[in-house]
């Protein structure tokens, strides 16, 4: 883990389930305009398919929030 002023920075963990996929969803939509969530199935289990295949996914927290 590694602290910057207010921001965490640590490995994704299983309660952060629906914050991260909301935020990435918000950022796609953001940068294509329309967004279509069915076009993103591994969203919807960060753990299953970035992280059990050994795969690195880390978030930042900010005032006790994923950010």
């Amino acid at each position: 883990m590694r602290i910057m002023s207010d921001l965490l920075i640590r490995p994704f963990e299983r309660d952060d389930q629906e914050s991260a996929r909301n935020l990435i969803l918000a950022g796609l939509g953001d940068h294509f305009g329309e967004l279509d969530p069915t076009f993103n199935p591994d969203l919807e289990d960060i753990w299953q398919n970035y992280i059990a295949p050994g795969d690195c996914f880390m978030v930042v927290e900010k005032e006790g929030g994923v950010r």
